[in-house]
This record gives C-alpha cells, sequence and structure tokens, in this order.
C-alpha cells in the first residue's frame, strides 16, 4: 500500500497536468488526500480477503455496512461544510477506519484461532 501510494503520488500529478491542465491548479490540493483515501480503500479490500480466510463471512456483511453508514454520514456533514476537500477527506476518513477495523479483527481472530490451535 505504501509503495502504492508513493506511485500515486508522483502518477497523479503528472497525469492530470498532461490530460487536464486546466484544472491542475485546482485540484493540486486534495491530491494527496484522494491518493490516500483510494490506496487506504482498495488496501481495506485486499486485506479483508486475507481476513476473511479465518473468520466467518458474517465479518464482511458487519463491517461493510458500518463502512457504508460512516462514510455516508460523513460524506454528508463533510461535504456540506467544506465541499469537495471535505468529500476526499471522509472518504479517507472512513477508509482509515476501514483498514483499522480489518486489522483489528484479523489480529483478534488469528490470536483467538492460535490460541484454540495450542490448547487442543
Amino acid at each position: 500500500a505504501a509503495a502504492f501510494f508513493a506511485a500515486t503520488q508522483v502518477g497523479t500529478p503528472l497525469f492530470v497536468w498532461l490530460f487536464y491542465r486546466g484544472l491542475f491548479d485546482t485540484v493540486r490540493p486534495i491530491m494527496t488526500i484522494v491518493n490516500l483515501g483510494q490506496v487506504l480503500g482498495l488496501y481495506s479490500v485486499y486485506l479483508f480477503m486475507v481476513v476473511l480466510t479465518f473468520t466467518k463471512e458474517t465479518w464482511q456483511v458487519v463491517l461493510q455496512v458500518l463502512h457504508l453508514v460512516l462514510i455516508g454520514i460523513l460524506t454528508l456533514l463533510w461535504t456540506k461544510r467544506t465541499g469537495m476537500e471535505g468529500f476526499c477527506r471522509a472518504v479517507l476518513a472512513a477508509n482509515a477506519v476501514r483498514v483499522a477495523a480489518v486489522v483489528v479483527l484479523g489480529v483478534f481472530k488469528a490470536e483467538n484461532e492460535r490460541g484454540q490451535v495450542i490448547e487442543k
């Protein structure tokens, strides 16, 4: 995720400057927020695939619904307050929370699995 984020930090400004030069100055302040939000969103999806190999599928529904509610609330509130930058920050915050939730779930379930294997 860190390597991909670093690549987007180089590639996005170049891409926008080459193909959307007129918008470059407008979107430049939010490029880092957008890139990090999208990278964390994608990272959480792939991380979730690993975690789901040793957890129940119901966890996916629970965390996805919670993420949907959180992103909905944050985008409504923050977009109303600060426009596009607020929307981008809301997506970043919601995706960061989802990554943290998946990591916590994975660590918790892995520790429980390890404890059960040792006790058997």
